[in-house]
This record gives C-alpha cells, sequence and structure tokens, in this order.
C-alpha cells in the first residue's frame, strides 16, 4: 500500500472508530473495554463499505458486521446502524 493510501485508509479508520466508540453498539467502551474494542469490526466495515453510497446498504452492512461479531444479544443500542451510517454521512470528506 503506497503512503497516501496508507494515511488515507488510516484517516478513515481513526474517523469511523470515533464514530463506532461514541454510539457504543454493545457499550463496551462505556464499561471500561479498551478503545480499540470494535476495531476488527471497523476494518470490516472499511473494506466492505468501500464504494457503496446508498445509505440502507451501508446500515445493513454495519448490523450484519456486528451482529455477526458480537450477537444480537449483545447489542444493546438498537438504532446504531442508522446513527452509525447516518455520521458516516454528515462527516463525508
Amino acid at each position: 500500500m503506497n503512503n497516501n493510501l496508507k494515511r488515507k485508509y488510516l484517516a478513515e479508520f481513526k474517523r469511523l472508530r470515533e464514530i463506532v466508540n461514541r454510539i457504543d453498539p454493545a457499550g463496551l467502551v462505556s464499561g471500561g473495554a479498551p478503545f480499540d474494542e470494535y476495531d476488527q469490526e471497523i476494518s470490516e466495515l472499511l473494506v466492505k463499505t468501500k464504494n457503496i453510497f446508498d445509505q440502507k446498504k451501508i446500515q445493513e452492512i454495519i448490523k450484519k458486521v456486528f451482529i455477526d461479531a458480537l450477537g444480537n444479544d449483545s447489542i444493546i443500542n438498537k438504532n446504531f446502524d442508522k446513527e452509525i451510517a447516518k455520521e458516516l454521512k454528515n462527516n463525508e470528506g
């Protein structure tokens, strides 16, 4: 990966991490988990949503990634997919 792509990926990763940690779908970060608790899901989201521009499709991807990783019963914020997708759309750049 060239340096420009690497910088862009890291910036997007950091931006998405801030969004996910603030929304905290399973309450893990607010419960004391480390700030990198959702990094695996964030990496997967960056790959799977890279060229997707439809907000509903992005929501579906977000929901599937987190439920597959954590299980439906672990999700305490039932609107997390909508909130994350909205934040992504509002903070594009």
